[in-house]
């Protein structure tokens, strides 16, 4: 994209994504993301593979986040320029307003992900949306909710064997766009640098092995059912999941797992949130709900059964 490309869209978005592509044929998504997350206390590595075993088009990389909004139990924190602070605002609405300055153009050749936010909610978010109560005892000492505002994201694009170099340029009023424009350039020049940085990687050493421990018995587990069962004849709900949780010690890193997981169970949907002092790692092969161009798309797996050959067969 050119200066004068640049300009045109800076005076219709709040947001325009400078980019680069480059070939690909010496990286891979990990490798990258070894060389970009590691001096990062905050980064994020998506990718996918379709049908267990061709890539999606696109794996995404990002670092160096501009802004994180956390929650916990009902209270909102930013941490900006250094420093966290309190946010009076609700949590939701607060990225929502993220999301509205956030405005970006869709541009022809390249993914429609360029930059924003990437993180998680757990289910004890749903107190931003009812009024209901939430289990007190907390034994992640995990916020809630956080969401990470990447300005940079390195995409693979596997269908053209190039990685895409984004640095977005947010527009306010005032700003000297040309200054703008080439610091974004800078950025784009420093990621490709980066990029071919060597790896400071060991091999892991073998693990030992260690207890696996649940936070239920048999017998709990199985009243627990008992319960739901109950629940669900009275009416007072329809679908429950009993989430169990395994816990072992272990000295392997986190993107060391990941790298398992993915070996093992290669998903539509893999992800590495690093998170500061704590990751999460997954491998999902399900599409809870996707937004795009104001439609809304659901394909959930769990509580739904495959259609019959007729919609009587479908009623019964």
């Amino acid at each position: 994209m050119n200066y004068t490309e640049f300009e045109i869209l800076a005076k219709e978005y709040k947001t325009v994504p400078i980019y680069k592509r480059i070939l690909a044929d010496l990286l891979t998504p990990i490798s990258a993301y070894m060389r970009l997350g590691n001096n990062s206390n905050y980064a994020f590595i998506l990718e996918s593979v379709e049908k267990g075993a061709r890539y999606g088009r696109y794996s995404f990389i990002g670092r160096n986040p501009q802004m994180i909004v956390r929650s916990q139990n009902k209270s909102t924190q930013v941490f900006e320029n250094g420093i966290w602070r309190d946010e009076s605002s609700d949590f939701l609405e607060y990225l929502r307003n993220i999301q509205k300055n956030y405005q970006a153009p869709k541009l022809p050749d390249i993914p429609n992900f360029t930059g924003g936010l990437v993180g998680y909610m757990g289910y004890e978010s749903i107190i931003w949306v009812e009024d209901i109560p939430i289990y007190e005892k907390d034994t992640l000492q995990c916020p809630d909710a956080l969401f990470m505002l990447f300005h940079e994201i390195i995409a693979f694009d596997h269908l053209q064997n190039q990685i895409i170099l984004f640095s977005n340029v947010k527009i306010e009023e005032g700003v000297d766009l040309k200054k703008t424009y080439n610091d974004a350039h800078a950025q784009i020049d420093k990621m490709g640098e980066d990029l071919h940085t060597d790896i400071d990687y060991q091999t892991p050493a073998r693990q030992q092995k260690s207890d696996l421990n649940s936070n239920f018995t048999q017998g709990e587990f199985e009243d627990a059912v008992l319960k739901a069962q109950e629940h669900i004849e009275a009416g007072d709900i329809f679908q429950l999941v009993l989430s169990q949780r395994f816990q072992r010690q272990t000295t392997a890193d986190p993107l060391t797992l990941y790298r398992a997981l993915r070996s093992i169970n290669p998903s539509p949907y893999m992800f590495h949130l690093k998170m500061n002092d704590f990751d999460i790692i997954g491998a999902s092969p399900e599409l809870l709900v996707k937004v795009e161009d104001k439609e809304i798309e659901i394909r959930p797996i769990a509580g739904t059964r495959k259609r019959g050959r007729d919609e009587a067969e479908d009623t019964r």
